[in-house]
């Protein structure tokens, strides 16, 4: 079976039965269903941007990086993802609050839980690794996993905390003008990372993963000051 024609059929079918019934409500007219493609695409932009960064990532750790390293790189991935997790069940009770009023109290308490969360998590993690090496696969390195576990989980940690309670603020209380102008400016981000990577891809030498995680870092965070910058606004 040919998963990925499979995947863009069934999708092409769900999209086109979801159409047949989708109501359009106050969007019915053309310039109103505008609009709304316009604010969809914008939020798209702000979803996608930090997706694209950990693609990239990948991508560069597995064409340039040595076996063991991209597999040590990659597992570690594996076992920092969960932060996110924790993130997603964050932002999604951020949706709940049907009163504004009430968005502080539960922004702090959601932001306090998420960091005792992924400390838990975290220690949790790089104690197994430390201290029992057996269980790791044969195909990782036991000294670059040592290194890159903590850090890893440390500095997604640390963005997660804070980028999902923002991300909740903006899509559940920000009024579409606030989305579609963090969307332009991501959009001036994005452009400068692609243009990094491809500076990165013809310096492959100089590049080691602490300094490919820096870099990654720095663009996930740039996007975080700027939703944070904008809202605020």
């Amino acid at each position: 079976i040919d998963f990925m024609s499979l995947f863009v059929l069934s999708n092409a079918v769900l999209f086109a039965a979801g159409y047949k019934f989708y109501y359009k409500g106050e969007f019915s007219g053309k310039a109103k269903l505008a609009e709304f493609y316009r604010l969809g695409l914008s939020i798209f932009v702000i979803n996608s941007s930090a997706g694209l960064a950990l693609t990239a990532d990948k991508f560069f750790v597995n064409h340039y990086f040595t076996l063991a390293l991209a597999n040590s790189y990659t597992f570690a991935w594996a076992l920092a993802a969960p932060v996110f997790y924790f993130g997603n069940v964050i932002e999604r009770a951020i949706y709940t609050i049907e009163n504004k009023n009430n968005l502080k109290n539960v922004l702090i308490k959601s932001s306090l839980g998420q960091m005792v969360l992924v400390l838990i998590y975290g220690a949790g993690v790089s104690y197994v690794v430390y201290y029992f090496p057996q269980v790791l696969p044969k195909s990782v390195s036991y000294e670059y996993m040592r290194v890159i576990v903590p850090v890893m989980i440390a500095g997604y940690g640390v963005y997660s905390i804070f980028h999902f309670p923002l991300n909740g603020v903006l899509m559940k209380f920000s009024p579409g003008r606030v989305q579609e102008r963090i969307a332009f400016y991501y959009t001036i981000a994005i452009a400068l990372f692609i243009g990094i990577f491809f500076v990165l891809k013809g310096r492959v030498g100089e590049i080691n993963y602490l300094t490919l995680l820096g870099i990654i870092w720095v663009y996930l965070f740039s996007l975080l000051f700027i939703k944070a910058k904008i809202i605020k606004v």
